[in-house]
């Protein structure tokens, strides 16, 4: 039997990415690409899964983001927006659920850890939708897609041993490839040579799913720099 899949669009960028992704594949026909603006009315329908729904993750991602984006410069309390964003979720639970409502077995998405996405995500979980999810590979030019998630909840060991043991014929590259961001500026530091060893510790933005989900101990780059300059005193 055949399966029914939707790529769930979320941005622009998603739903281009989409299009391009089934060009490629011979059989398209069980394809089919969805963006959130495809439906603006809620459906009904999804009132009878409402017992067994849980939109609290997502809305702690929500009010985690929305405070590391401002760098906690908003002096609202947290219970406050907290349930802008709960109220939020149940619309765009009802909205999600009639895009999801028509049989697929199989879900591919962009990233996947954000608040619009994990409410597709439990929608998916309660109508037994697998989910697939794509992100950027850590090698240029590549791509990951993953059944598990993204980030630390991915399909790649966690394990020492897995490494230790691992062998690879392929050559990798040996220099790093910097990535043009969106505001297209060179990097202006300290031009010395570097010593001999070092140790290269890479930053992320704060608002990164990777920071906002994993990151507990350290909350923003600032907090990372102070600590890591500490430990060089």
């Amino acid at each position: 039997m055949p399966h029914k899949i939707i790529l769930f669009a979320f941005r622009k960028s998603h739903k281009i990415f989409f299009k391009n992704f089934v060009k490629n594949i011979r059989n398209s026909n069980n394809f089919n690409i969805s963006s959130t603006k495809d439906v603006i009315f809620p459906s009904l329908s999804g009132i009878k899964d409402l017992n067994k729904v849980n939109l609290e993750p997502a809305c702690n991602f929500a009010t985690d983001e929305l405070y590391a984006k401002t760098g906690s410069k908003i002096f609202i309390p947290r219970f406050i927006i907290k349930s802008f964003f709960k109220f939020f979720s149940y619309i765009n639970y009802f909205r999600y659920y009639r895009i999801l409502d028509n049989n697929y077995n199989r879900m591919l998405i962009w990233n996947g850890g954000k608040f619009r996405q994990r409410i597709a995500i439990e929608i998916a979980r309660i109508k037994n939708i697998e989910v697939f999810y794509f992100e950027n590979g850590l090698l240029p030019n590549r791509l990951v897609l993953d059944n598990k998630g993204i980030n630390n909840n991915n399909s790649i060991p966690k394990n020492k041993s897995f490494y230790q043991k691992y062998k690879n014929k392929l050559e990798l590259p040996i220099k790093l490839t910097p990535r043009v961001g969106k505001n297209i500026q060179k990097f202006s530091g300290n031009k010395k040579k570097l010593p001999s060893k070092y140790i290269l510790v890479p930053f992320q933005v704060d608002y990164d799913t990777q920071i906002i989900t994993h990151s507990h101990w350290i909350k923003n780059m600032r907090e990372l720099f102070y600590l890591i300059e500490n430990i060089a005193e």
